[in-house]
């Protein structure tokens, strides 16, 4: 999917989470948290007053199969147009995350209040036992050429955990 450059990425550390039952790579001076609207929320050092951010959401659903994480995936596009303020679609693609059935879409936003474009990276990847992940970050529209290859490199690093038998 990506013409982003992936070749001035920062140093990357590795993180495995047993709650999402999920690894995956990581610039090292992030901080590591959760907050009320994801399970696992990253963020990035400030740079121009804001910091680029990646939250995580896991949940198993009841039948995984690829044609349900694309009518998934689908349904939150609706939303995201009815809910960001000049919604602008740049790239949408099915790609393979590690080995794993995974879709990833790029779009701009304007913040209504002040003169502020952002650009959003959100992408789905159904893991094992009917498990999908959702992740949705976002950067200044201004910090893209930068920030977007950090954000697309950790989503393309996921890799569901294997559980002991």
């Amino acid at each position: 999917m990506s013409t982003n450059n992936f070749n001035n990425l920062p140093k990357m550390g590795h993180h495995a989470d047993q709650n999402l039952q999920l690894s995956f790579d990581l610039p090292q001076d992030w901080q590591i948290g959760s907050n009320q609207y994801f399970q696992l929320f990253l963020v990035a050092p400030t740079e121009a007053d804001y910091q680029t951010v990646l939250g995580i959401n896991s949940n198993i659903l009841e039948s995984g199969t690829s044609p349900m994480i694309d009518q998934i995936f689908e349904a939150s596009r609706q939303e995201e147009i009815q809910k960001y303020n000049k919604y602008q679609a740049i790239s949408t693609a099915k790609l393979n995350i590690n080995g794993y059935y995974g879709l990833m879409r790029q779009f701009d936003w304007l913040d209504p209040n002040y003169p502020i474009a952002y650009c959003q990276l959100v992408a789905a990847m159904l893991g094992e036992s009917n498990r999908i992940y959702i992740a949705n970050g976002n950067c200044l529209k201004s910090q893209a050429p930068q920030d977007l290859p950090v954000l697309e490199q950790v989503i393309r690093s996921f890799k569901p955990l294997q559980l002991p038998a």
